[in-house]
């Protein structure tokens, strides 16, 4: 090879492995030759250089002579990047990039990951090997081929630790074993390995819609056993307990993780919203919309309309149109398709609109004016959500007046409604937020001039004094009213606030 072919230096590190006193000194040679071309074809591990990979598919003309040499070309591979060499005049072309074991196991499913793994296990040698093997199985749920694979583990001298165990139980939590995973809990115990926080919280997603007793028995015992839950823990027990229809269970479960100060996730969130959707709980669904919105957290657009047509009265939003372009698909794969391609048109319009909102708070907002008694805010809102009153903003005359009747700080004009604060007027000026097409219109009459004015036309100050002072209605619950501004408000009460 240093004879037919120009060679670079060897390295040190290299030259060092050519002086070990196993190798005879024709060995040593063909070493220091064969060596100086792997360095030469750019990308080459040599770390793992003597593992049994890819051997097919590396060659080098002339070949190697020395026992050696000819090992170095049959395993000349590297895990994750094989080379293919070739003679191309009087150059060595390469390398070429075949991807790893965990490259291909990642967006693998089904028979063809366990097809591949029943390929490779033979040759996994190291429990870190095991364990890439044993992730993509948990994230296909298939725990049956987990637990051969710990057999297989313990037949080559390799002992589970709790990654491993782990990786098992999330398999089982992915299919919802969880009769298994508990008896898994004690084979852990049995080999002395204490089960930790994840190992309880897998064990908690591995419970059904129908098993959302045992779920909340698993937390009991965690912290009868001195193991304090995590909010995974409690987002576990509060999806079950959704899913079968406990919605009361489901929503103190979630509020307990506030209240413990733990971690949330945007699932759990939008499991808190599914909730607060079957009790019609959407005065509360606002709030953890709102709690969403501060932790950058989306919320699911479904969720979303079906809360706010049940603002307006209604039980759930109206469908959406069913598209004609294209048949249903009849088979698994162009469903799943299809279903990621909505979740990336929704990423998409997500990202537009969060694009829209530093846009429109880049730009400065128009200039306020006063306009009979009233001053007018463009592009500007303050307590969405919490609306006093909603009427239609076609007479804009009527709706001052009746601002200026009830008291109200003032109110915002969006979509052809007008929706009623019952803030005064400087704690909405001081909770301005920057809006998308609505006008602000904040009272500027004091309260002493609004009772002057009704007793000179004669009006009693009485009925809205005792609204003004009525307790706050328990977070669910709708306030009493009168038939009359029943029909008005369930035209547009809380209709997409911005």
């Amino acid at each position: 090879l240093a004879r037919d072919r120009p060679c670079p230096p060897l390295p040190g590190h290299l030259s060092s492995l050519a002086d070990r006193p196993w190798l005879s000194a024709g060995n040593r040679m063909a070493w220091g030759a064969a060596t100086r071309h792997l360095v030469g074809c750019r990308g080459v591990r040599l770390r793992r250089l003597l593992e049994p990979r890819c051997s097919s598919r590396f060659a080098l003309a002339p070949q190697p002579q020395g026992a050696v040499g000819a090992q170095l070309l049959a395993t000349g591979g590297a895990r994750g990047c094989a080379q293919e060499a070739s003679l191309d005049g009087a150059r060595v072309t390469g390398p070429r990039h075949y991807p790893s074991l965990a490259q291909t196991l990642r967006n693998t499913r089904g028979r063809e990951l366990l097809r591949i793994v029943d390929t490779a296990v033979p040759n996994l040698k190291h429990i870190k090997e095991f364990s890439v093997v044993l992730k993509a199985l948990a994230i296909d749920g298939q725990w049956r081929r987990a637990l051969r694979l710990l057999r297989e583990m313990r037949e080559i001298g390799i002992e589970p630790n709790i990654i491993t165990y782990n990786q098992v139980l999330s398999a089982m939590a992915k299919d919802k074993q969880v009769d298994k995973a508990l008896g898994m809990l004690e084979e852990m115990k049995k080999n002395d390995i204490d089960p930790d926080i994840i190992s309880w919280a897998n064990c908690v997603g591995a419970c059904k819609p129908s098993e959302w007793q045992r779920g909340l028995q698993i937390l009991d015992d965690m912290a009868a056993g001195g193991m304090e839950p995590d909010g995974q823990c409690f987002e576990h027990a509060a999806a079950a307990c959704e899913e079968a229809g406990e919605w009361q269970r489901s929503l103190t479960l979630f509020m307990e993780i506030a209240k413990r100060g733990l971690e949330s996730t945007s699932v759990g969130h939008n499991y808190a919203l599914s909730a607060c959707r079957q009790g019609k709980q959407w005065r509360h669904g606002f709030e953890i919309m709102a709690e969403m919105a501060q932790r950058s957290y989306e919320p699911d657009f479904r969720l979303r309309q079906d809360l706010e047509a049940q603002s307006r009265g209604l039980d759930r939003a109206p469908p959406p149109e069913p598209s004609s372009r294209t048949p249903s698909p009849d088979n698994v794969w162009q469903r799943k398709q299809q279903l990621r391609e909505l979740r990336e048109q929704d990423k998409r319009r997500q990202e537009e609109r969060k694009l829209e909102q530093e846009r429109l708070e880049r730009t400065p907002a128009p200039e306020p004016f006063e306009e009979s008694g009233f001053m007018v805010y463009g592009g500007r809102d303050a307590f969405a959500n919490r609306n006093a009153h909603a009427m239609p903003a076609g007479d804009l005359e009527a709706c001052r007046k009746l601002c200026r009747d009830r008291g109200y700080g003032g109110f915002t004009v969006w979509n052809g409604q007008a929706f009623f604060r019952s803030e005064s007027a400087q704690q909405i000026k001081d909770n301005f937020k920057r809006a998308a097409g609505t006008m602000m219109y904040v009272n500027l009459e004091t309260p002493e001039q609004r009772k002057a004015r009704l007793k000179a036309e004669g009006k009693s100050t009485e009925p809205q004094q005792q609204e003004r002072r009525q307790p706050a209605q328990p977070r669910g619950s709708r306030p009493p009213r009168s038939a009359s501004a029943e029909g008005e408000e369930d035209g547009g009460a809380g209709a997409g606030q911005a």
